[in-house]
């Protein structure tokens, strides 16, 4: 399955949004800060980072249209802490 075939609305329940976590884990004693730049759409990427992260940078122009997928991202962002990132 291709990263951009993957739609992370539909099936969350899969251990494959967790191997980024699991992978980064080794290298969290290594380094003060690991900064993930990915995409804002539904990917499997975009989970997998989100499911890792302790924290979410969302930058967005300044621009009206712009905005209008700030809805969209924060619903993922608290999809992806519901089920995989409580923390």
């Amino acid at each position: 399955m291709q990263l951009s075939q993957y739609n992370a609305v539909g099936d969350v329940d899969r251990a494959c949004e967790k191997v980024m976590a699991t992978l980064l884990e080794q290298l969290k004693a290594q380094y003060d800060y690991i900064i993930i730049d990915c995409g804002q759409k539904h990917e499997l990427l975009t989970v997998n980072a989100l499911a890792a992260s302790d924290y979410c940078i969302i930058p967005v122009q300044a621009h009206f249209l712009a905005s209008e997928g700030i809805p969209d991202v924060l619903e993922l962002v608290k999809s992806v802490r519901e089920k995989f990132n409580p923390g």
